[in-house]
């Protein structure tokens, strides 16, 4: 989880509501999120926290699939919108694992998420940082070598 975490995503989501998303047993307390915030895990909520970071992998993904080409990734800071973006489409992806119908203000910020990723991508608005042009660091230079020509003028006479 690079670019949000628990906390990041109780902040647009409330605990119960998470909790109804990825608990397919029924058996937890939200409580639990504060051990996830904590650090804390138990083999108990294994099933949970592979759930909630699947998704999280997954919305990471896709802000990747726009960024990259533009942005040095992973981003390191993580930019607010770049975290804003990635809870949403997390809880978006939460939402459409289960049997619930996605509620219409998840669809229409996952809409307003990918919006923002394709004017990323068409350079129309910027994050303000680096990109590869600029923000290259010294260990991703790269660097090209070939042999020297096998066909050379004096090499073909006679061909």
């Amino acid at each position: 989880m690079l670019y949000c975490n628990y906390k990041d995503i109780l902040d647009k989501i409330d605990r119960q509501s998470l909790l109804a998303l990825v608990d397919e047993e029924s058996e937890h307390s939200p409580d639990i999120f504060d051990l996830f915030i904590a650090g804390i895990f138990s083999t108990d909520h294994a099933q949970i926290k592979t759930i909630i970071e699947d998704a999280v992998d997954s919305a990471e993904s896709v802000v990747d699939s726009y960024c990259c080409g533009i942005y040095t990734l992973p981003f390191d800071p993580v930019p607010k919108i770049i975290k804003l973006i990635t809870v949403d489409i997390t809880i978006y992806e939460l939402f459409s694992r289960g049997q619930q119908e996605v509620p219409e203000i998840r669809k229409n910020r996952y809409n307003n998420s990918i919006k923002l990723l394709e004017k990323f991508l068409k350079g129309e608005i910027s994050l303000n940082i680096g990109t590869l042009e600029t923000g290259l660091a010294n260990d991703q230079t790269v660097y090209i070598s070939s042999n020297s020509s096998s066909f050379t003028e004096k090499n073909m006479v006679g061909f």
